[in-house]
C-alpha cells in the first residue's frame, strides 16, 4: 500500500492511496469477502452521541458479515470514534457527555476525536439574550469533552442547514443570522479550536453548505481546512456500499466526486450502510452514523497557524478618553478603516501592547483575559472588533468600531491589528 505526504500542510498524517479507480470498479457487486477486505483499506470509523448507540455497533457490527460467521473478524474494522461534544442548542441531547464515550472507547481504536454543530440563531436556553459565538459554542464543546481532550486529534465544525438551528426559536434573543453573520460565526469557530491547539474541520454536505454560506470558498481553498462531506446512500444489498472518497460509487457507475466550497477534495466522508444486517439498520436509527476517512491526524501534534499582523493595512481612530462615574471606568472607542484595495480575512483582533497601569474591559464592563501567546510582543491583551463579515475590507462608513474600557487611566506603547483564523 503506497503512502504519501497528505496535501494539508498542517495535516501531519499520511494519506492512504491504494484505492484507485480500479479498485473501485472491482468493489462493485462483489461478496461480503471482499466488502470487509475493501473496508479495511479505507480507514473506518462511527460518529456516535451516546455510550449504548457506541457499545451497539461496537459489539455487532461486522459489514455484510452476521454474528457468528466464521470470518468475522473478533474485533470492529473501525479505525475511530467521533463523539459528539455540543449539539448547537444543548450538549448532546438524550445522550452521554462526550467525556464518558471517549473514555467508554477501546484502546484499539487509533483515532478519537469530538465534532461540535453550530446554531445560526442564538437558540441555546444555556444562554438567553447572548451573541452565542462561534468562541462560545466551541468553548462549550470542551468543557463537555473535559480531561479527554488531549485524546482527541480533531474538531469537526458541523455546519448544517437544520431548522432548529437556523430559524428563531422560544429562547430569549434567539433569531436568524444574516448570511455574513452566519459565516463569521464558522470563522469563529475555526479560530476557536486553533486557539485551543485543536485541528479544526469541516462537517457539512453540499446543500447545507450551499445554504448556510452561500457556497463559500474561503476555508475549503485559501485555508484548506479539510472537509468531512456528508454524503450517505442508504442500501440493502452488498452492492450498494460506497464509502470511496474519491469517486461516487453505485451498482451501474462510478464517477469523480465533484468539489464544492473550495473544496477538489475530502478527507473524510459520512455514508449509511444498510447491508440486510438488522444490527446495522438499528445502529443507524439510533443514531450512530458511519464514515470514512483518508488519513489519521496525530492527537497533540497538530501546529495551529497563526494571525497575520495587517497593521499597516490598517487605520486606527482612537476616540476621546472619557472617564465614566457610574461604572467607575475609561472608556474609549477606537475605529478601524480599511487602506484602499486592501482585504483581510477575519477575525479581526485589536492589541494593546505595553498595556500598564490598567486593565482591560469590554463593552460589557466584562475583564478581557485574551493574550496574544504567540505573536510577538507576547502578554498583549486582545479584544476582537466586529467587522460585520469575515472579510475586512474598504467600505462605506460607519466603519468597524470596539469600545475598550479601563479601570484606570491606561497608559499603553503600540496598537497592533492582527487578523486572520491563526492563534494570536
Amino acid at each position: 500500500m503506497a503512502l504519501k505526504r497528505c496535501k494539508y500542510s498542517y495535516w501531519p498524517v499520511y494519506t492512504l492511496v491504494s484505492l484507485c479507480l480500479c479498485g473501485v470498479q472491482s468493489a462493485i457487486a462483489q461478496t461480503s469477502g471482499n466488502i470487509t477486505s475493501l473496508v479495511k483499506q479505507i480507514p473506518v470509523g462511527v460518529d456516535v452521541s451516546s455510550i449504548p448507540n457506541w457499545n451497539t455497533v461496537y459489539n455487532n457490527f461486522q459489514p455484510a458479515l452476521p454474528i457468528g460467521d466464521p470470518n468475522r473478524s473478533p474485533d470492529p474494522p473501525f479505525n475511530f470514534v467521533i463523539a459528539e461534544a455540543w449539539a448547537g442548542i444543548h450538549p448532546t441531547p438524550g445522550g452521554d457527555s462526550p467525556n464518558a464515550i471517549l473514555q467508554s472507547i477501546s484502546t484499539n481504536i487509533t483515532l478519537r476525536a469530538a465534532y461540535c454543530e453550530l446554531n445560526f440563531n442564538d437558540g441555546s436556553p444555556l444562554a438567553p439574550n447572548t451573541s452565542q459565538t462561534g468562541y462560545w459554542q466551541v468553548q462549550q464543546a470542551i468543557s463537555n469533552i473535559g480531561d479527554q481532550l488531549g485524546t482527541i486529534s480533531f474538531l469537526a465544525i458541523a455546519v448544517e442547514n437544520d431548522a432548529n438551528l437556523v430559524n428563531a426559536n422560544k429562547t430569549p434573543g434567539s433569531h436568524t443570522l444574516s448570511k455574513p453573520e452566519k459565516i463569521e460565526r464558522i470563522f469563529q469557530a475555526v479560530q476557536a479550536a486553533n486557539q485551543a491547539g485543536l485541528m479544526p474541520i469541516i462537517y457539512t454536505s453540499r446543500d447545507d453548505w450551499a445554504s448556510v454560506t452561500d457556497s463559500n470558498t474561503y476555508l475549503g481553498g485559501n485555508a484548506q481546512i479539510p472537509l468531512w462531506d456528508i454524503d450517505g446512500s442508504t442500501g440493502t444489498t452488498i452492492d450498494t456500499i460506497d464509502i470511496s472518497l474519491d469517486f461516487d460509487v453505485t451498482p451501474t457507475s462510478i464517477t469523480p466526486w465533484v468539489g464544492y466550497g473550495g473544496w477538489t477534495q475530502r478527507q473524510g466522508r459520512q455514508y449509511a450502510l444498510t447491508v440486510g444486517n438488522p444490527t446495522n439498520a438499528a445502529a443507524i436509527a439510533a443514531g450512530a452514523d458511519f464514515d470514512s476517512f483518508s488519513s489519521f491526524p496525530i492527537a497533540g501534534q497538530y501546529v495551529p497557524p497563526t494571525a497575520v499582523d495587517i497593521t499597516q493595512q490598517v487605520a486606527v481612530n482612537l476616540g476621546r478618553l472619557v472617564y465614566v462615574r457610574s461604572t467607575g471606568l475609561w472608556y474609549q472607542r477606537v475605529t478601524l478603516t480599511a487602506h484602499p484595495g486592501t482585504s483581510n480575512v477575519g477575525p479581526i483582533s485589536l492589541v494593546l501592547d505595553g498595556l500598564t497601569s490598567a486593565a482591560l474591559f469590554d463593552e460589557s464592563g466584562n475583564r478581557v483575559n485574551t493574550f496574544t501567546k504567540n505573536v510577538a510582543p507576547l502578554n498583549s491583551p486582545y479584544i476582537n472588533v466586529d467587522i460585520g463579515d469575515y472579510v475586512f475590507e474598504p467600505q462605506a462608513p460607519p466603519q468597524p468600531s470596539v469600545v475598550l474600557q479601563f479601570n484606570a487611566r491606561p497608559n499603553y506603547t503600540h496598537i497592533r491589528v492582527l487578523g486572520g483564523i491563526g492563534q494570536r
